[in-house]
């Protein structure tokens, strides 16, 4: 088995998904969190998975470039529907509203739903900003019934 320099996956898996039909700013972060994912040992979630999205969007069944939709908003809380698209890119753009809230409230939750697959739960926790990351704890798990994303956010 030959082995891929990180570097080479993180120029060739954006570039692979681009050419897939998934948009730059989706496959960047599609990719980010394939990529993050091997590095952490965790293989089953990582690059490999990209052949299945792209299998997933040539037979309908995503839509590479859906954007989230806001159903419900408090202030500290969102569901987010993923609108039939990629679960990774949905779940990212969610978790960072969620982080904005938490500057200010003890609790955030949110839910996103309505999307296929959103890779390994762990990778959300490294979005974190740095000093945001001293002070807040993060959680993350999949209903799988429903491919639902739930993350709870407290200071």
């Amino acid at each position: 088995m030959s082995r891929i320099s990180v570097d080479e996956l993180k120029r060739q898996a954006p570039a692979i998904s681009v050419a897939g039909g998934i948009s730059e700013e989706n496959a960047a972060m599609l990719a980010d969190a394939l990529v993050c994912t091997d590095m952490r040992g965790i293989h089953s979630h990582g690059v490999v998975r990209l052949a299945r999205y792209l299998d997933c969007i040539k037979s309908g069944c995503v839509k590479p470039n859906a954007q989230p939709v806001t159903l419900n908003e408090g202030p500290n809380s969102l569901q987010v529907s993923a609108a039939g698209g990629l679960g990774i890119p949905a779940a990212v753009k969610t978790v960072r509203r969620l982080m904005e809230k938490g500057k200010s409230q003890a609790i955030c939750v949110a839910t996103v739903n309505h999307s296929d697959r959103y890779g390994a739960a762990g990778y959300f926790s490294s979005l974190h900003d740095a000093p945001l990351h001293e002070t807040m704890r993060s959680r993350f798990r999949a209903k799988t019934t429903r491919k639902h994303l739930q993350a709870i956010l407290t200071n």
